[in-house]
């Protein structure tokens, strides 16, 4: 390979790796501007800003107007429901709760269970091992 080879080489390289760098930093701006439009809940600059915010609010009302209840599912995400509908999912999530309750999971933090069980390992070991000592004398 000669030597206009390998700097032409290293020039397409330089340029592939400057135009993968450009494209990273587009990225990433692009990432940070929608997470603070996340947070703020607004889009900056944009133009339908306003029009959104009043959409939001006529949702709202009318939602409030008409007795919808607001629901928020395990994600996360906000739903408007019924009150019929909110009853039914309130009581369909209670009976389910129940269902799955046990008298371990009730203890009121994971802390407290574990100490449990090891109480109850601890006290299985000595058992057991007074158990071997007593057949052994």
């Amino acid at each position: 390979m000669t030597e206009e080879e390998r700097q032409e080489i290293l020039e397409e390289m330089s340029r592939k790796l400057e135009t993968e760098h450009e494209r990273r930093l587009m990225a990433f701006e692009t990432r940070r501007r929608r997470s603070q439009e996340r947070k703020t809940g607004k889009k900056s600059g944009h133009p339908d800003s306003e029009k959104q915010q009043l959409w939001d609010e006529a949702r709202l009302k009318f939602y409030k107007d008409h007795g919808y209840q607001k629901y928020v599912d395990s994600r996360g995400n906000v739903r408007w429901l019924l009150p019929e509908e909110y009853e039914y999912r309130m009581k369909r999530h209670r009976r389910r709760s129940k269902r799955h309750r046990t008298w371990f999971n009730t203890m009121t933090t994971r802390k407290q269970r574990r100490v449990l069980l090891l109480v109850l390992m601890i006290t299985a070991a000595i058992g057991t091992g007074l158990f071997v000592l007593r057949q052994h004398l």
